[in-house]
């Protein structure tokens, strides 16, 4: 017998632990929202190297060599189509519409890495639904779905954005607490 469809999700175990934690009714919102940045960050790192995010924030910052809007432009339609993984054009694609939208510096990186990880949240939620669709029943599958959209409502995606766009070591600052005390068991 298994101990859950989260176990045959087709995820990074980071996902996997916030599915279980979203199916499990003794966490809190709060609980499950704290498992969002380890996963959004586990997927960061696999996905978007440090040197897109360079070359992204160069041409935002207006340092790149083309200098003007449509070589900026030029060089976001090279970098997207060197992109491997759907987490890095989704980032690409955002930095296209900060620049059409006008902004600049190190606001309109965040506000890329921002769009991106909302993205991904959403997607990988969706995800989640339709396998417990398929491996368990209807109810449980809309309860982890309001679970995993309740704790992205929680989920300052600001605070990792800023991580990520400064280029901060993201395994240790974003991992859940861990609970093992007497004291800290469910709430009461």
């Amino acid at each position: 017998m298994s101990d859950g469809p989260h176990r045959s999700l087709p995820m990074r175990p980071a996902w996997k632990r916030l599915a279980e934690r979203a199916d499990n009714r003794s966490f809190t919102a709060e609980q499950v929202a704290e498992s969002v940045y380890p996963a959004l960050a586990d997927d960061w790192r696999a996905e978007v190297s440090a040197s897109l995010v360079e070359a992204v924030a160069s041409v935002l910052d207006g340092s790149s060599q083309a200098g003007l809007f449509a070589g900026d432009a030029d060089e976001l339609g090279r970098l997207r189509a060197a992109c491997d993984s759907p987490l890095a054009s989704t980032f690409v694609d955002a930095a296209r519409d900060a620049l059409a939208d006008g902004l600049r510096g190190q606001q309109a990186i965040e506000q890329c890495v921002e769009a991106a990880l909302q993205d991904r949240a959403l997607r990988e939620i969706r995800s989640v639904e339709e396998h417990y669709l398929r491996k368990s029943d209807r109810d449980r599958a809309g309860h982890v779905r309001a679970r995993l959209e309740g704790s992205v409502a929680f989920t300052s995606f600001g605070e990792l954005a800023r991580a990520i766009s400064q280029g901060v070591a993201l395994g240790r600052r974003f991992k859940p607490v861990k609970r093992d005390g007497l004291d800290e068991g469910v709430p009461l």
